[in-house]
């Protein structure tokens, strides 16, 4: 990666550093439609991570750490005018973006300035040599396409149905496993996507309404695995219909579903059930697991719970003052 020089610390007459701030941007979707909105959850890390720096005067010698955020809804228009509000405040690095983040590592790279992004997962933004002050903390989405593939394999099912939520994001790995599935000698019965309701509903477009059941009409006869990209609130509702339509009563099919955020122990339930919904509804749900099979990133380790802790603590500070769950 290369990035900007280092800054020339002044010295003084007796031969000491002085000291010198360092600014950090960081580029949050909190605000936004996404339905992930990382910010909520994550954001206090960066400013535990500062803290941590700063605290340690053999890491800086004496310099320390600044922080400024700005808000990008998860759009792109939003996130290039903050980076170019953040750079008029000579920011040192960018931290963020969360969703797609193309255009930015390409403004990142013509500034010279290192971009480290926490959930982006463009595949295009690999080529290190358009890119070239551009990392990030997560693989590409696109690699998940590999672990589906062996597993599909593992069990022998060649022929499959891939149902998902419309985003660029899933488009990209659809794509990805279509261009991938005809040297594997396997077959795609059938493709179908769906909208985000909530968003359809808030618009008054004609998707406002349970895509799902045209969904399973229009493939069931001809599918036995369905995989399945999108929230789990879609999730729960593909596998309601599955059992209500009464089509998983005899484990003669299985939905494979694709789950591309860090993976929790204690949200793992999500993918059957929430704590809000009626016990009857429960109860199908966790019979309709039966018919589920998951695909999550490796756990994290043992002691990760204790750095959650920390993150929530610092989300309730400043600059982010979220309001405790």
């Amino acid at each position: 990666m290369r990035i900007n020089a280092a800054p020339k610390f002044v010295r003084s007459k007796a031969n000491c550093v002085t000291p010198y701030n360092l600014t950090i941007g960081y580029l949050s979707n909190i605000y936004g439609r996404s339905i992930s909105k990382q910010g909520l959850v994550i954001s206090g890390a960066i400013s535990y991570a500062i803290d941590t720096v700063n605290s340690n005067a053999s890491l800086l010698g004496g310099h320390r750490l600044n922080l400024i955020y700005n808000e990008t809804y998860g759009e792109t228009l939003w996130s290039t005018k903050a980076m170019l509000d953040q750079w008029r405040k000579n920011v040192t690095a960018f931290f963020g973006p969360e969703d797609s983040c193309s255009v930015e590592a390409t403004i990142a790279a013509s500034l010279n300035l290192p971009m480290i992004s926490y959930k982006c997962s463009d595949s295009k933004v690999s080529n290190k040599q358009f890119y070239s002050t551009f990392a990030r903390t997560i693989p590409q989405d696109t690699q998940v396409v590999n672990s589906l593939i062996a597993l599909l394999q593992y069990y022998k099912w060649v022929k499959f149905s891939v149902i998902y939520l419309n985003t660029p994001q899933n488009r990209e790995v659809v794509d990805t496993l279509l261009k991938k599935v005809p040297s594997k000698k396997m077959h795609i019965n059938s493709k179908r996507s769906f909208e985000d309701t909530l968003y359809c509903c808030e618009q008054a477009k004609s998707c406002c309404n349970n895509p799902f059941a045209k969904i399973v009409e229009e493939t069931y006869t001809r599918t036995r695995v369905w995989v399945f990209f999108g929230p789990k609130k879609d999730l729960r509702e593909f596998m309601r219909t599955l059992n209500m339509r009464h089509i998983l009563d005899y484990g003669e099919h299985i939905v494979v579903y694709i789950d591309f955020e860090s993976y929790s122990l204690v949200e793992s339930r999500q993918y059957i059930s929430t704590m809000d919904m009626p016990e009857s509804e429960k109860k199908a749900g966790l019979e309709a697991s039966r018919s589920l099979l998951v695909i999550v990133s490796s756990p994290p380790q043992e002691d990760y719970s204790q750095f959650e802790d920390k993150v929530r603590e610092y989300n309730s500070r400043q600059p982010f003052s979220f309001p405790s769950p």
